[in-house]
């Protein structure tokens, strides 16, 4: 099953968890998968994701389940509140002051996980987020690919951008190269061209990892 646009590869068959059943605070490990969308630049990025904001982490809890709770293909997400700050672009209307992110997650052993280079989040966290709407539930979002966060990590002059995408994509080196001001220029132009239509989105692409 899939949230956000990503899709992730089926994981070992497991027996079901307890109604106890205690879940990893940190990662054990990375879980790799097909993305419905690969980005080359932020323009793209921008252009295809259904809503980008400046946002920062209010709170980090478990989430529900994607398929059956406990089942082999079961799999539990991070349910990640965050407080918008600003809304960069929005083609879903109005968009409320806090608005859920589902985060990889769990598998139904309570074993944690993260996709890709995607770190799990805590609260207190802040960036930009390029997302797409969860067609299950009102009001969650997944990131629009493994590459659609950039957390802005210490402050004033020495503040820089750490973005999710790997290090061997080329929209990495270009982001993580830009001081957090410049970006936020960058990213307002991008912003108006995409509403302008100047920039179009990408089509869906399945990328096998």
């Amino acid at each position: 099953m899939a949230t956000g646009a990503l899709v992730l590869t089926a994981l070992a068959a497991c027996s079901s968890p307890s109604a106890t059943q205690e879940l990893d605070a940190q990662p054990e490990r990375i879980a790799h998968g097909k993305e419905v969308y690969h980005f080359n630049s932020l323009e793209d990025m921008t252009a295809t994701a259904d809503l980008v904001v400046q946002a920062h982490v209010a709170s980090v809890k478990p989430g529900r389940w994607i398929g059956p709770p406990g089942g082999a293909d079961g799999e539990r997400v991070r349910e990640v509140t965050l407080q918008v700050d600003r809304v960069v672009l929005s083609r879903i209307g109005d968009v409320p002051a806090n608005i859920t992110l589902d985060e990889w997650g769990w598998d139904n052993k309570g074993n944690g996980y993260q996709f890709e280079n995607v770190t799990w989040t805590k609260a207190g966290d802040q960036g930009y987020y390029f997302l797409t709407r969860t067609p299950e539930v009102a009001n969650n979002f997944g990131l629009i690919s493994s590459q659609g966060r950039l957390l802005v990590q210490g402050n004033g002059s020495a503040a820089k951008l750490n973005p999710s995408a790997g290090k061997d994509d080329e929209i990495h080196a270009a982001l993580s190269a830009l001081p957090p001001s410049t970006f936020e220029e960058h990213l307002r132009k991008t912003a108006a061209d995409a509403k302008s239509g100047k920039i179009k989105p990408v089509e869906k692409s399945f990328r096998e990892q």
